[in-house]
């Protein structure tokens, strides 16, 4: 990918090309049954090419999740707590969704936007809820735990309606409703 200091743009546009021919196989087609034949045809990038980049039809999409999780693990670490609870945290980490152009098709089109939101959900909990206890060393409750996971699926909620178009706002505007539902419950 790295040639010296230079991203080498052919890398990138050959795995897009391949992201973005899995995400529509998906649409009709469980993980399982798409194969590196089926994916390098609808990518129209021969086999050899393929296998300078994944060793498998599997590893595409674990890249796209991966890829997903990584950006708002980093998002959520590099927030304090305090700014945990405020709108912003929480248009970033939709932000972050929304311009994951693969990440969205799983979402709106796939049978795969139930597997994606749980894994999306799971990284949000599991990492906001070891941002609170780094904060709050003696509150290591099942409650708090309820509490962060009672928010984060109610905010996915909202949000997979506002990506497939059932709420009429912006994303702003949006993060700002979810940010008045979320956190301020939490003991201190």
């Amino acid at each position: 990918m790295y040639q010296g200091n230079k991203i080498d743009k052919r890398v990138i546009k050959t795995k897009d090309s391949l992201k973005r021919a899995l995400v529509k196989l998906l649409i009709d087609n469980k993980l399982e049954n798409v194969s590196i034949i089926a994916l390098t045809n609808a990518a129209e990038i021969n086999r050899k090419t393929f296998y300078l980049h994944y060793k498998d039809v599997a590893s595409v999409y674990k890249e796209i999740t991966g890829n997903l999780c990584d950006k708002i693990i980093n998002q959520i670490i590099s927030t304090s707590w305090e700014e945990i609870e405020n709108e912003n945290t929480i248009y970033n980490v939709l932000s972050i969704i929304e311009n994951d152009e693969f990440v969205v098709s799983l979402l709106k089109d796939t049978i795969y936007a139930k597997r994606i939101t749980s894994l999306i959900e799971s990284v949000i909990i599991e990492n906001i809820y070891n941002k609170y206890l780094q904060k709050h060393l003696n509150n290591n409750s099942k409650q708090v735990y309820t509490i962060i996971e009672f928010n984060v699926y109610g905010c996915m909620r909202v949000f997979l309606n506002w990506i497939k178009g059932k709420e009429n706002t912006d994303l702003r505007d949006l993060s700002k409703g979810l940010s008045l539902l979320t956190y301020k419950v939490l003991p201190q």
